[in-house]
């Protein structure tokens, strides 16, 4: 699909709504995209789209498919509960898959950057995936993370580039599941750490003054690990 040069770039930003840091992270490289004269849509749901309205609230918002997921409440049945949720995966990967397709040739867009949706790939259109997850590490012993990450591979594959919000040397903000030993075919791009407050003037905080924690993500994983920073 080839730009009309009277037409600035249209370019679909889609981050994953597992809590709001994929949605963040998108923030910074939205308003690149603005500054480089690209129009940009988003497509999210649920709180991810709500912050991407709230940031920019000009923009074209669009809501995506999603399939709300639940992580066990213990660690030991974690890997078994992932495997349950493997149908639901498949069938939203389709869902993804067939909603692309119509969006692409209804506000004919001319790239797409994907943060850790990996069925928005297009045959026609350039895109990219934004993802640290690279190196799965299931816990099962090596065998199943290698088959892990053929699947994984996959589907990453179907993009032009894999965008790594990290740096390619340690320390890292990832370690080892953002710099794997085997790579995918698709080219790997550290584009470093993202982060939406990175224009703001940093201010100087009492020693003795308050901490905050911003948590989001799969409950109830996420309700467990704020009990444990109370305590």
């Amino acid at each position: 699909m080839l730009p009309n040069p009277a037409r600035p770039l249209v370019v679909l930003v889609a981050p994953l709504n597992w809590g709001l840091g994929h949605a963040t992270r998108c923030i910074p490289l939205i308003y690149t995209l603005q500054q480089l004269g690209c129009e940009v849509i988003t497509a999210s749901d649920g709180a991810s789209r709500s912050l991407l309205v709230e940031e920019f609230p000009m923009l074209t918002h669009l809501s995506s498919p999603h399939t709300p997921i639940r992580y066990s409440r213990f660690k030991w049945l974690f890997g078994w509960a992932m495997l349950r949720l493997i149908p639901r995966f498949w069938i939203q990967l389709k869902r993804e898959q067939r909603w692309i397709k119509k969006t692409v040739r209804k506000y004919r867009i001319n790239a797409i950057v994907s943060d850790n949706r990996y069925g928005l790939a297009h045959p026609k259109v350039p895109g990219v995936i934004i993802t640290h997850q690279l190196d799965i590490r299931t816990g099962y012993g090596r065998l199943a993370d290698q088959l892990a990450r053929q699947i994984l591979y996959r589907y990453i594959n179907r993009y032009q580039s894999v965008w790594v919000p990290d740096v390619p040397e340690e320390p890292s903000l990832a370690g080892a599941l953002s710099h794997p030993l085997q790579a995918p075919a698709s080219p790997l791009c550290y584009i470093g750490v993202l982060n939406r407050l990175a224009t703001l003037q940093p201010q100087p905080a009492p020693e003795d003054g308050p901490v905050l924690v911003l948590l989001s993500g799969p409950e109830p994983q996420r309700t467990i690990l704020e009990k444990i920073i109370l305590e």
